[in-house]
């Protein structure tokens, strides 16, 4: 009997804690409550969509670009969105769907030049076997050292060219490649937090750092808040009465693609700005509809106007509007 009602006390003091582990659980570093999104508590910002696939798939995304610092934003200037971290900056050029990282390493090497005391360092064991040459950004072969020569080589395709001999900055060992610094420290070589350096001299917008609402953010990447439209056409240059082929894709704000998304054109005058009017018997606009991968391809007779074209697309879905264009020129 005393074995039964131990029995059922251990059952009970289990499910109490089971209780209290669930209901008190952190908010982990790397929760992952909703495909294409994730929230840092340490820094509170989350990576998503196209960003979020670049930052997992690095070799090791928190030596190479550590923490996310701001969320991603989109710059109007440059027509581009950027989303910086303690290590990198990450941008999506216009047009584009592919992220690329901003050469912090050379950026830094060359700002920072006569502001930081520079020495050569290892100058005098460079031929040993612990050094192995490398090329370099000024089209020169560059030594590469003992443990930044193993760090080096194990994200190489990362890191890019060598920017730098190995040199003691103020002090530290330090080397210069393409993505970043390496710093020799006590705990092992490192990338420099060169994200959060260009955020602070470089980023007029310091309201993206501002930490965000974790679970808001999860529960919102659930839904479609924005229509993201990109329009590319084949040629540049077409002839009066000549077929353009076209190509429109369709995204939301984390970048996942929008079937069945209906697509409308309409051809300007670029310089006017005038509506041109149909071709022979095809009305304008022209209406279509993604496929299952939120793209549309199609080819139509370029409007009977000598000049520049704009080629302005609208995408609407659920009641959401979203506007993209390219241009290209007609001429005898």
């Amino acid at each position: 009997m005393k074995r039964q009602i131990w029995g059922y006390l251990s059952l009970l003091f289990s499910l109490i804690l089971l209780v209290l582990g669930f209901v008190f659980a952190p908010f982990g570093e790397k929760t992952h409550a909703q495909d294409g999104v994730k929230y840092f508590p340490r820094t509170g910002h989350t990576i998503t969509g196209a960003f979020l696939a670049f930052w997992e798939q690095s070799p090791n995304p928190e030596a190479l670009l550590g923490l996310p610092i701001t969320e991603a934003f989109y710059r109007p200037s440059r027509g581009d969105r950027i989303q910086y971290f303690q290590r990198a900056v990450v941008f999506i050029p216009p047009h584009s769907q592919q992220p690329y990282l901003l050469p912090l390493g050379e950026m830094f090497y060359r700002e920072t030049a006569s502001q930081n005391k520079r020495e050569p360092l290892f100058s005098n064991v460079w031929d040993l076997a612990g050094c192995g040459n490398f090329p370099g950004t000024d089209e020169q072969e560059h030594p590469v050292c003992f443990e930044f020569r193993e760090f080096y080589n194990t994200y190489k395709d990362y890191l890019g060219k060598v920017v730098s001999d190995p040199l003691a900055e103020n002090g530290v060992p330090v080397q210069y490649v393409q993505a970043g610094r390496l710093e020799n420290t006590p705990n092992g070589v490192r990338l420099a937090p060169l994200g959060e350096w260009y955020f602070q001299k470089h980023e007029p917008n310091k309201a993206a750092a501002q930490p965000v609402d974790g679970r808001a953010a999860i529960q919102r990447a659930a839904e479609i808040l924005d229509l993201k439209v990109r329009v590319f056409s084949q040629s540049l240059i077409l002839r009066p009465r000549a077929r353009q082929h076209f190509a429109v894709v369709v995204t939301d704000q984390l970048d996942r693609p929008i079937p069945n998304a209906i697509i409308q054109i309409t051809f300007y005058d670029l310089s006017t700005g005038k509506v041109l009017p149909p071709t022979r018997a095809v009305d304008t606009p022209y209406t279509f509809r993604t496929d299952e991968n939120g793209w549309a391809r199609f080819e139509l007779l370029v409007p009977e106007h000598v000049g520049f074209i704009v080629a302005e697309v609208q995408a609407t879905y659920q009641q959401m509007h979203g506007k993209g264009s390219t241009t290209f020129c007609v001429w005898w």
